[in-house]
């Protein structure tokens, strides 16, 4: 899906697009921007800057505003999400 602009609703589409890759049996899936993609630094704390949201079949969550995406925490929970899933 190609948008001109950025939807007013993107929390809830990117929501709704992580549930939707989970209930079709995705162990987990995420969003990045383009070049964050490395089968070595999947969900790593040196490419979550540009991981912007990420889910289970227990959580979704989102990290939109730049400012929460570069700082620390966002970088330790998706640490703590890459080796609850063994990745």
């Amino acid at each position: 899906m190609v948008f001109d602009r950025v939807p007013s609703d993107l929390e809830s589409v990117l929501t709704s697009w992580i549930e939707w890759a989970i209930a079709a049996g995705a162990e987990f899936a995420w969003f990045g921007f383009e070049g964050s993609f490395d089968f070595n630094h999947i969900l790593t704390e040196d490419v979550g800057n540009q991981i912007c949201g990420v889910g289970t079949s227990e959580i979704v969550a989102l990290a939109l505003e730049d400012d929460f995406r570069q700082g620390p925490d966002w970088g330790a929970e998706l640490s703590d999400l890459r080796e609850q899933l063994k990745l």
